[in-house]
């Protein structure tokens, strides 16, 4: 649905390809991957690839190992390693934290949508920069 995530090929879609998608009902064809059909959500897909695509050119890299500039940019709100939380169970395991809370801020500014700390957050540990 969004080009195997190729943030050159999602930055590239047009309105019309995006009103497509929606467009797909629950049976769609065979193939065809499922997707959340929320108008705002599928927007926001196309307008993070351009987003992406900006930080490309404006982020400086810091971190030599560092693959590319969106790697070096998230790795850079822990340090460049990984963060390990101390929780007793998975019960007390926060939904947030500070450095997702500035990474969710800068993203922000920087015209991401839908990039809410808890989100950042889960980002952040389904990466491996907070374990």
């Amino acid at each position: 649905a969004f080009h195997c995530f190729d943030v050159d090929l999602v930055a590239a879609m047009t309105d019309k390809e995006a009103e497509a998608l929606l467009a797909q009902g629950p049976g769609a064809p065979s193939g065809r991957e499922a997707i959340v059909r929320n108008r705002a959500k599928v927007f926001s897909v196309i307008n993070n690839a351009r987003a992406v695509q900006t930080l490309r050119t404006d982020w400086t890299i810091q971190e030599p190992r560092s693959l590319c500039a969106l790697d070096d940019f998230l790795w850079s709100f822990v340090g460049h390693k990984p963060h390990v939380t101390r929780v007793k169970s998975f019960t007390t395991m926060p939904a947030s934290s500070p450095a997702a809370e500035q990474m969710s801020k800068d993203l922000k500014q920087r015209g991401f949508k839908f990039v809410g700390p808890t989100m950042c957050y889960s980002l952040m540990q389904s990466c491996g920069l907070v374990i």
